[in-house]
């Protein structure tokens, strides 16, 4: 970049001051300059006003080139005299800089852990509980020796355990990267611009002049035998398909693990959904037994962290089942739960998870985003489009499942969401993991939510003033259906089937018209006929 002579570089007498308006001369922001170097924005402001010592290696391998100094050899030198100044070192003739023992001690261990260092995955503070068979299955699927694949995405619910699960596959796969494991956490993203940058930070890749980010992030790649980690893709999943999916055309021996709510959606990739933990059978009465359990053992383990006197004992061993079959093995929940033994016996807990939402909303305050449940479920919901939205607040409305033709004949308008619509809305739901598709025996399909999730869209339904109108068009389609398939009782595809599969729906849709009060009470014909839902 030409040199601006307004301000003669000898004015300058702090590094800061001289870094400052090299940056602004370059029409830089200190968030971009921190993107080149692999500072944080804080870390630049703190250099620029003189709170920090510059590192001179870091100064000459990345500042010069991000600022775009290599042909301005005056500015250069008067950089890093500043810098040194700043170090309390000498800068010796010529502008090569004369380190210190302590600088060179610094320096070669630097370059001695960069060396060793294969990974940056964040070190966990609490044990990893589990999932033996998933991580076996997804080690497997990314392993370079077999072969199978070199992209896998873990899909599921917010909360489910993705990028945690993502983390130990990562762990246990180090030695198997030559050129390591690499975990990009994208959830701070929002511009789809940012991605290819935010890799290349975390990878300490400078951009190089004339290529694009991308560009120079496959050039660093295409030699490179490594796994990245893609985390929490779902809010820039388009950016993240497209920067995936050039890395895989262009360097053959990287491959990628993703987690996101859904898939990326691009030639080679396998979907892999996070399933909820096991769960303990609901007579389980023997310790040992219900130890066996995932969701149990995790349970016990987050309790003794906050109340190293809690013991799975005879007492307390059925509220321990309830707990986690209530929270249907989900880790998040699970680990929330497990946190209000220092302030409830584990018999309450169990007995307020009825309300479970409201019981966990305070959670940790040092889990951004995930602190809380109701902080994942919402994250999940604000990312939706406004109909996906309003489809999901309805169909929390059903009750143990529903069909594609309940759905289109209760939550459907003649506005927002036409009835053709429906099917389309209900499979992004299910591709963003709100909703689960269960397939029969038969080939049909029949969808559901995960308890926490429909609760708090329940929530948003009371919020929206349709509760009342939902429940009314529910009674009506179940009620008919219930009518219609009276006279196939005893047939081969027995109404009994149908009402044994809806019996929760059923019962719903029975319980509604017993809880009207004299203001909106059905008309005694309705109020009969309900009868027959029994």
């Amino acid at each position: 970049m030409p040199s601006e002579s307004a301000i003669p570089l000898d004015s300058f007498v702090t590094f800061g001051d001289l870094l400052k308006y090299l940056r602004r001369r370059a029409r830089l922001t200190q968030r971009e300059v921190a993107i080149a170097v692999g500072y944080s924005e804080a870390q630049i402001s703190r250099l620029e006003q003189n709170q920090r010592p510059p590192d001179m290696a870091t100064l000459t391998a990345l500042f010069v080139p991000a600022l775009f100094l290599e042909d301005e050899p005056l500015a250069v030198n008067r950089l890093m005299e500043l810098a040194a100044q700043a170090r309390g070192e000498v800068l010796a003739p010529g502008g090569v800089v004369t380190f210190s023992s302590s600088v060179r001690k610094e320096t070669k261990e630097s370059v001695r852990v960069e060396e060793e260092t294969q990974t940056n995955l964040p070190l966990q503070l609490t044990s990893f509980i589990g999932r033996e068979r998933e991580i076996a299955e997804i080690r497997t699927l990314i392993d370079p020796a077999n072969g199978k694949t070199r992209l896998v995405t873990l899909t599921g619910s917010g909360g489910c355990g993705k990028t945690r699960l993502s983390l130990e596959v990562a762990r246990q796969s180090v030695r198997v990267f030559r050129d390591g494991v690499w975990f990009i956490e994208l959830a701070s993203i929002l511009d789809p611009a940012l991605v290819p940058q935010a890799v290349s930070l975390t990878l300490e890749i400078h951009e190089a002049r004339g290529d694009s980010p991308a560009t120079t992030l496959t050039k660093f790649l295409s030699a490179k035998h490594t796994l990245l980690i893609f985390d929490n893709c779902e809010q820039i999943i388009s950016a993240v398909a497209h920067l995936a999916e050039e890395i895989l055309r262009t360097c053959p021996h990287v491959h990628i693990l993703g987690t996101s709510r859904e898939n990326l959606n691009i030639p080679g990739e396998v979907l892999f959904r996070v399933p909820s933990l096991s769960l303990p059978a609901s007579d389980s009465v023997n310790s040992g037994i219900v130890s066996q359990s995932e969701s149990v053992r995790l349970f016990v383990e987050r309790a003794q962290a906050v109340l190293p006197s809690f013991e799975l004992k005879e007492d307390n061993i059925p509220s321990v089942i309830q707990i986690c079959r209530q929270l249907e093995g989900m880790p998040l929940a699970i680990e929330l739960a497990a946190a209000r033994a220092t302030t409830l016996p584990i018999q309450q807990i169990a007995a307020r998870l009825v309300e479970s939402l409201p019981l966990l909303t305070e959670g940790r305050r040092t889990l951004p985003r995930h602190q809380t449940l109701r902080a994942t479920i919402q994250w999940s919901y604000d990312l939706l489009s406004e109909p996906e939205q309003v489809l999901l607040q309805r169909l929390s409305i059903f009750s143990g499942g529903w069909t594609l033709e309940a759905a289109e004949r209760i939550t459907s308008d003649s506005s927002l969401i036409p009835a053709e619509r429906v099917i389309n809305l209900l499979s992004q739901l299910a591709n963003k993991s709100l909703v689960i598709v269960e397939w029969k025996p038969k080939g049909d399909a029949r969808y559901a939510m995960l308890q926490t999730i429909r609760e708090f869209a329940r929530e948003r339904l009371d919020a929206a003033g349709e509760t009342e109108t939902m429940r009314a068009r529910h009674f009506d389609y179940f009620l008919i259906t219930a009518q219609q398939g009276e006279p196939r009782l005893f047939a081969e595809n027995s109404s009994l089937d149908w009402a044994e599969m809806e019996i929760d729906n059923l019962r719903a849709a029975l319980a509604w018209t017993l809880e009207k009060d004299s203001t909106g009470n059905p008309s005694d014909e309705r109020a009969g006929l309900g009868l027959e839902l029994m």
